[in-house]
């Protein structure tokens, strides 16, 4: 599955964009402007890789991807990170203001379950409403709200390496462990299967979250698509401050090398996902 597949999925389950503005503009902008798109990727080639059936799967990959927007136009907002651009362009409340921008994160995280929802009147409503569950706890305590919170608390002091690993995996591996348990829960996975791609996720998040530790220190404005040297900025502590870049990028190779391990426990062609750590492993952006 490409990415512009993936685009058409998503948009597909957006609200139009003059429907309501200008709250639905804001919304559509921060969810159309771009990004890998790496959650609902993931998710679905996870579901194909047991079932070979995306269609139940569509309405979760269109949610989490809202969901992801909707917390980098918090993320952005000057209370927290204080960015004015994200993936090249305006960030949100740059564009619309900051009351309408924490509008539409409030907003496309409910819209978010709303769509998700869609999948309960499909096939196996019992799985999508396992599904659901998992969706909300990587999205609100057990995931990117709690993981939030707890980068916020420690700007500005330094957390240990273990502490810092821990703020990771729930602001960033939660949501990319929840779409491919999602995957895997709607393609059919039994129980075994579903704990080992959850697994497998957790390395891939914390490698992926590594590397833009990296690229924050290393790579160019314009091709990261953001402000670099935002972590030093605010006065945030990353892998590459406790471990060196060195450090860093070793452990992004052996979380990857852990997920590559864990994948090839699982059924089915995984060329996708061997490809896709590998590319992960070495981005520039």
């Amino acid at each position: 599955m490409n990415k512009n597949e993936i685009e058409s999925i998503i948009m597909k389950y957006m609200p139009e964009k003059d429907s309501f503005p200008p709250l639905s503009e804001a919304m559509c902008y921060s969810v159309q402007n771009g990004g890998k798109r790496l959650r609902p990727l993931m998710m679905l080639e996870t579901c194909r890789l047991f079932s070979g059936d995306t269609s139940q799967a569509e309405p979760f990959a269109a949610a989490v991807e809202m969901i992801h927007s909707g917390s980098l136009v918090h993320d952005d907002l000057p209370c927290m990170d204080n960015d004015e651009l994200r993936r090249g362009v305006l960030s949100t409340w740059k564009a619309f203001g900051e009351p309408t921008a924490l509008m539409a994160g409030d907003a496309l995280m409910a819209y978010a379950f709303e769509t998700a929802a869609r999948s309960l009147l499909m096939p196996h409503p019992e799985r999508a409403a396992r599904a659901m569950s998992v969706l909300a706890d990587s999205a609100g305590t057990g995931g990117v709200c709690l993981g939030q919170t707890q980068d916020m608390q420690f700007t500005g002091k330094e957390p240990d390496g273990e502490t810092l690993e821990q703020i990771y995996i729930k602001k960033t591996c939660a949501l990319l462990q929840a779409s491919m348990a999602i995957g895997a829960l709607i393609g059919g996975a039994d129980d075994e299967a579903v704990k080992i791609v959850d697994e497998a996720a957790l390395h891939i998040g914390l490698a992926f979250q590594i590397r833009d530790d990296i690229l924050d220190v290393t790579a160019d404005e314009k091709s990261l698509g953001k402000p670099v040297g935002s972590d030093s900025k605010n006065n945030k502590t990353t892998f590459v401050t406790i471990y060196g870049l060195s450090g860093a990028q070793k452990a992004v190779f052996e979380h990857s090398a852990l997920a590559r391990a864990l994948m090839l426990r699982l059924p089915g062609d995984k060329a996708f996902f061997l490809d896709l750590i590998e590319k992960l492993e070495n981005r520039n952006n």
